[in-house]
C-alpha cells in the first residue's frame, strides 16, 4: 500500500507537470499568434505552416489563423478553412464564415449555405453575412429574408443588396415584399434599402406607403419611389 507521503508526492508531481503544460501551451500559443500577425502584416504566409495552424489543437490559434487566411486572400487553403465551419468552437466557426466571405471564393458557397442552416443562431447569422461578400444566387439568403427571425432576416437583406444582380429578380422582389411586411423596423428598412438595388417598377406600389410611414426609421422621400 502506498504511503500518504508517496501519494502527496505523486499528486505534487502531476500538478507540476500540469502547470508546466499550461505555461508551455501559453508560450507556444504566443509564438504562433506572433507568426500569424507577421504573415498578416506582410500579406504572405507559408502554405504548409498556415494549414498547420488552421488545424492546431488550440482554438485561439485556429481563430487567428482563419482570420489571417481570409484577410490575406488565401484560396490555396480553402479546404481547411471550410473544415472550420464544423469546428467545436462556435467563435471559430463564426470567424470562418466571415473569412470565407471576404475570401470571395465561390467554391465556399455550398458550405456557407449549409452553415446558414446551422442549429446555432449565431452561426446562421455569420454565414448569411459571409454570403453577402461572395457571389451567389441567394438561395439561403432568400429563405432567411422571408423567415421570422429578425436578426437573420436583417442579415439576409444586407447580403441580398450586395447580391441583387445575381439573385433571380422575381424571387428577390417577393422577398422584399415580405420584408416590408415584417414586424421589425430593422428588417423593413433593410428591405427598402435592398429595393434600391432592384430595377423593377412592381416595387413602387409596395414602397409608396413608406413615404408617410409613422416610423422615421423606415420613412422614405417621395423621390425614392421613382425606381
Amino acid at each position: 500500500m502506498r504511503s500518504p507521503r508517496f501519494a502527496f508526492a505523486a499528486a505534487l508531481a502531476l500538478l507540476t507537470l500540469s502547470l508546466a503544460g499550461c505555461f508551455g501551451d501559453g508560450a507556444d500559443r504566443t509564438g504562433k499568434l506572433e507568426a500569424l500577425a507577421r504573415w498578416e502584416d506582410r500579406r504572405l504566409a507559408p502554405e504548409d505552416s498556415l494549414v498547420a495552424l488552421l488545424q492546431d489543437d488550440d482554438a485561439h490559434v485556429r481563430l487567428a489563423a482563419v482570420r489571417t487566411a481570409g484577410l490575406i486572400g488565401r484560396s490555396d487553403v480553402l479546404t481547411p478553412m471550410v473544415d472550420l465551419l464544423e469546428d467545436p468552437s462556435q467563435t471559430v466557426r463564426a470567424q470562418a464564415c466571415w473569412s470565407l466571405g471576404i475570401l470571395g471564393d465561390t467554391l465556399a458557397v455550398p458550405a456557407l449555405e449549409h452553415a446558414a442552416d446551422d442549429l446555432r443562431p449565431a452561426i446562421r447569422v455569420a454565414a448569411l453575412r459571409g454570403l453577402g461578400h461572395v457571389d451567389n444566387r441567394g438561395h439561403a439568403l432568400l429563405i432567411a429574408a422571408t423567415g421570422t427571425e429578425p436578426a437573420e432576416a436583417a442579415a439576409a437583406f444586407d447580403a441580398l443588396r450586395n447580391q441583387a444582380a445575381r439573385v433571380p429578380s422575381g424571387d428577390l422582389v417577393a422577398a422584399i415584399g415580405a420584408g416590408l411586411r415584417h414586424q421589425a423596423a430593422d428588417v423593413r428598412w433593410r428591405a427598402l434599402r435592398c429595393a434600391e438595388a432592384v430595377d423593377d417598377s412592381t416595387l413602387v406600389p409596395m414602397i409608396i406607403p413608406f413615404t408617410t410611414d409613422g416610423n422615421v426609421q423606415v420613412r422614405v422621400p417621395v423621390s425614392y419611389t421613382h425606381l
